[in-house]
């Protein structure tokens, strides 16, 4: 049987007390992003999600698949081909399943809002993010409320009710807000999420009229203290590796890059 990559597959060392990495950390994510669908094929987590976001309608193959390689692959063209989607594999940069599928033709299909070929799961210690962040400057509301304005900012509404279950559903969710006056929308969202020891951080949005202002930071601190409220110890996210104001950011508040990974799809 062919390789895949293993569970702890990454690119760079665990610090110590980290709870998880690699794959192992892939999962913790699928988890606190929760596709409509899932189902196991062996090690394997196939999800679907109607298509909202490539997060939730991939594979993160944390492990062996239980059959070999080509049998394994058919069985993910076929769960994704009864969902309507096209087959996604989330990969590991690097590890011996990329070398697997690129052998076999499938190729690498961009993902995000700008389209990024690869992206970064990032992690820090949530006492050290939260020294660097600071107090908020502003006023951010953090809640478990999703409504029209915060999904407006977000700007990704073509699948509402697969957006409501993603985002909204874990039990351990909050939806934070910078507000502005009655009428004129909300200045500023993002969203956290709790599992286990890991809070993680995503849907960073600023309205374009409001960058620039220290809201991102405002809303990433705001939600490190909710989560840091519940228990958690670390924080992760996931951008784009061509969003260089993000990681920038990311990087002052203490983020480092646990594995890059890539999205790859079937030839046709």
């Amino acid at each position: 049987m062919s390789r895949t990559a293993s569970a702890s597959g990454t690119t760079s060392s665990p610090d110590a007390g980290q709870p998880a990495t690699g794959l192992d950390l892939a999962l913790v994510a699928a988890r606190g992003w929760p596709a409509l669908t899932t189902e196991r094929l062996g090690g394997w987590l196939l999800q679907a999600a109607d298509g909202f976001t490539n997060r939730c309608n991939s594979v993160v193959p944390a492990g062996e698949p239980g059959v070999p390689l080509d049998q394994a692959l058919e069985l993910v063209r076929d769960f994704y081909a009864g969902h309507g989607l096209p087959a996604l594999i989330q990969v590991v940069g690097g590890t011996p399943l990329e070398a697997e599928l690129r052998a076999r033709g499938w190729s690498v299909r961009g993902s995000g809002k700008d389209n990024a070929t690869a992206a970064k799961l990032r992690v820090a210690p949530l006492r050290e993010f939260l020294a660097r962040a600071g107090t908020p400057a502003v006023d951010v509301e953090v809640t478990s409320e999703l409504d029209a304005d915060w999904l407006a900012l977000y700007g990704r509404t073509t699948t509402p009710a697969a957006a409501r279950h993603v985002l909204a559903s874990p039990e351990q969710v909050a939806l934070a807000r910078i507000g502005m006056e009655v009428g004129l929308g909300l200045a500023g969202i993002g969203r956290g999420v709790v599992t286990g020891s890991w809070l993680g951080i995503a849907a960073i949005e600023v309205a374009p009229p409001h960058r620039r202002r220290g809201f991102a930071r405002a809303v990433m601190s705001a939600l490190g203290q909710w989560g840091r409220d519940r228990g958690a110890s670390w924080a992760y996210l996931q951008v784009g590796s061509g969003n260089t104001a993000a990681l920038a950011l990311y990087d002052r508040l203490g983020f480092r890059t646990d594995h890059e990974y890539r999205y790859y799809t079937p030839p046709s």
